[in-house]
């Protein structure tokens, strides 16, 4: 390989390309510097930062490589520590930017590879690992530029330069998925363009004509001026919509995250981050994940009315936004901690069918499941009750001593019915209860109605329920409401002969008790 002698005026044009790619790389550097804490730049901003650098060398490169050729040897091998470390950072950040960043022992692996290669470059003086000359050698910039590579370096670049090409096709492919937003049109052409352009000047750096500008530099400050391009407008908007709302957010009771067009959160309450431990840089379905197993998520009330849960409830909403100036999508979810609602609309809920005091069926849910009792049993009995002297116990002893008979009374219905099937209990009013009871028999009824009253007597009246009551057996085609009438027509004749004795009983064991 030889070298013409480059005059004055092409070390210009060299000084003048350097001098605008320099610019390329400073721009990413200073505008990441202000969001050095961000950490989706993070990747991004270790690459255009070791492209900086380089930059920063090769220029001092040329301002010294006529007066001290040892020193310009140096500053030469350090461009093969550069072009490594940003291929590898290339490469992680290409993968952060499709969603896959590299995990802690991938990173070691990357940082150990990085610097066992620092490490042979800069002792090639004594080996010869890389070039074939050490700093003696060198007397000019041809023999600067034509040193000889030792074959450990084409299998480290070969090795590079594969896994770069293959990095390059996935990044592709991926930018083919987005191919709806303008960010990715252009880019996704250049990078293929600049990957063929790149393999070849570098064919014709190494073996027909070496350039002063190593064609794997310039190609590596497009590529990631591009990334930077790409990666920067993705999530500026992002950046500027977390900045914009940040106060106003974190003054809300709501609980959110932010999740960019890569399904990845890009920023969260302080208050999801305590409860659930949920962070920046995971994906949204692992945050979500996270929230189902310590919450209960739900977009409509009625999809957890019936659940019982100890767990918080957060009634959860999304919107789609796209920052002005920036064809990017994100997703902002918010979880709004319902518990108490949910809880209040479960009761009213248990309120519709359930009778509070005593936890019986109410007039409610019989009157909604008579259609379901007609349609289920063809043959069904009804016993209805009335508890006598309510409103005594009431006059008497206070109304805390009435409710009490109630749930007495109510208690006893459980306890008397457990042993029997398709039964359902129910408070009709304040002392109407009725016992419905599918495919029953007259037997049963006054098996029932039997135990009612030996379990309530007491030979105190103050101590004991008076229960009146009447029962019915379906006839053939007769519906619940006609049987149902039947059975109150008993319970009333019923209830006029034993409504009039327990009062006089009870007034008079009353006198007897508390006015002696």
């Amino acid at each position: 390989m030889k070298i013409k002698k480059v005059g004055e005026c092409m070390i210009l044009v060299y000084m003048l390309i350097l001098t605008i790619l320099g610019f390329i790389s400073f721009v990413p550097v200073t505008r990441l510097y202000e969001y050095r804490d961000y950490k989706a730049f993070k990747p991004l901003t270790q690459l255009v930062s070791v492209v900086f650098v380089w930059t920063f060398v090769l220029i001092f490169k040329f301002l010294v490589i006529n007066s001290s050729f040892t020193l310009a040897y140096y500053l030469h091998l350090f461009g093969y520590i550069a072009i490594t470390s940003t291929l590898v950072l290339f490469i992680r950040t290409v993968f952060h930017f499709m969603g896959k960043p590299f995990n802690k022992p991938l990173n070691i692996i990357v940082g150990i590879y990085i610097g066992v290669w620092s490490v042979i470059v800069l002792t090639n003086d004594i080996t010869n690992w890389v070039v074939l000359a050490d700093a003696s050698d060198i007397s000019s910039v041809a023999d600067l530029l034509n040193m000889q590579m030792h074959p450990l370096f084409f299998i480290h670049t070969l090795f590079l330069y594969a896994l770069s090409t293959v990095v390059l096709a996935i990044l592709y492919i991926n930018l083919l998925r987005r191919k709806r937003s303008h960010i990715y049109r252009v880019p996704r052409y250049v990078f293929i363009g600049m990957a063929v352009l790149s393999v070849l000047l570098n064919i014709v750096h190494n073996f027909i004509y070496a350039f002063y500008l190593d064609p794997s530099y310039i190609a590596i400050v497009i590529f990631s001026y591009l990334l930077y391009t790409m990666i920067y407008k993705k999530d500026m908007g992002f950046i500027l919509f977390k900045e914009s709302r940040k106060t106003l957010l974190e003054n809300m009771r709501e609980l959110y995250f932010v999740a960019d067009d890569m399904n990845v959160i890009v920023d969260c309450s302080n208050a999801l981050r305590i409860k659930y431990d949920i962070s920046e840089g995971i994906s949204v379905d692992e945050a979500l994940f996270c929230l189902k197993e310590k919450a209960v998520l739900y977009r409509n009330i009625k999809e957890v009315s019936q659940i019982d849960s100890d767990r918080p409830f957060l009634y959860t909403i999304h919107k789609t936004f796209s920052p002005e100036n920036y064809n990017v999508k994100g997703v902002l979810h918010l979880f709004y901690d319902e518990t108490k609602f949910v809880e209040l609309v479960r009761k009213l809920e248990y309120l519709k069918s359930y009778d509070e005091m005593t936890g019986l069926y109410n007039r409610n849910h019989f009157e909604r499941s008579i259609k379901t009792y007609d349609e289920t049993y063809p043959s069904f009995g009804i016993i209805v009750c009335d508890v006598n002297g309510l409103k005594l116990f009431n006059d008497y002893f206070g109304h805390k001593a009435g409710d009490t008979l109630i749930i007495r009374f109510s208690t006893l219905l459980k306890k008397i019915t457990e042993a029997y099937e398709t039964v359902s209990l129910l408070r009709i009013g304040g002392d109407e209860f009725a016992i419905f009871i599918g495919n029953a028999t007259k037997t049963m009824l006054e098996e029932i109605e039997d135990k009612i009253k030996k379990e309530t007597f007491h030979e105190n009246p103050l101590k004991r329920l008076s229960i009146a009551t009447g029962s019915a057996i379906r006839k053939d085609s007769e519906d619940v409401e006609s049987t149902m009438l039947r059975a109150d027509q008993k319970l009333y004749k019923y209830k006029s002969e034993s409504s009039s004795k327990f009062k006089e009983c009870f007034l008079k064991a009353y006198e007897n008790t508390y006015k002696k």
